[in-house]
């Protein structure tokens, strides 16, 4: 029996911080129920996912590339208590500094996911549009906007 594969349109950016921990960014449409924690046990159960300590799992309208869109997604999407899923214990390395001296000693530590994505039993009618000043205004407003800025008393 051959069983039709789905194939989901993914955006992922991996941002190197200067530190010795990793943090992903996906953006995603969102298929069914629950789908960003399925991705997110795919990524930490891959090779190359599994030193990926912090993930952030947005829609497919936040590039995930624009931190400041990031950012946004995380702090108006995010639900502090049914939006963030940590692994509890879980395999990592000892160089992590934010292990205490037994995790680094056992290799012990956690993975966390960040899921920034509308529930999908949501009402359509139910999810907020998005408003920014590029989304809500006419592109002649924000150039007129724009154009005057320092006149308004801001640094350019």
């Amino acid at each position: 029996m051959i069983c039709p594969r789905r194939v989901f349109r993914l955006r992922a950016s991996i941002f190197r911080l200067k530190v010795v921990s990793h943090l992903a960014v996906i953006s995603t449409e969102v298929p069914f129920a629950n789908f960003a924690k399925h991705l997110a046990f795919s990524v930490w159960g891959s090779t190359s996912g599994r030193t990926t300590w912090f993930l952030i799992i947005v829609n497919d309208d936040i590039d995930p590339t624009n931190m400041n869109e990031v950012i946004w997604a995380l702090s108006t999407r995010c639900h502090p208590e049914r939006g963030i899923f940590s692994t509890g214990s879980s395999w990592s390395i000892p160089l992590l500094p934010f292990l205490s001296p037994y995790e680094k000693k056992h290799y012990l530590g956690s993975q966390v996911l960040f899921d920034c994505t509308w529930p999908k039993d949501w009402p359509e009618d139910h999810i907020p549009l998005k408003a920014s000043f590029d989304q809500v205004w006419p592109k002649d407003i924000q150039d007129k906007v724009l154009n005057n800025w320092s006149e308004y008393g801001y640094k350019k």
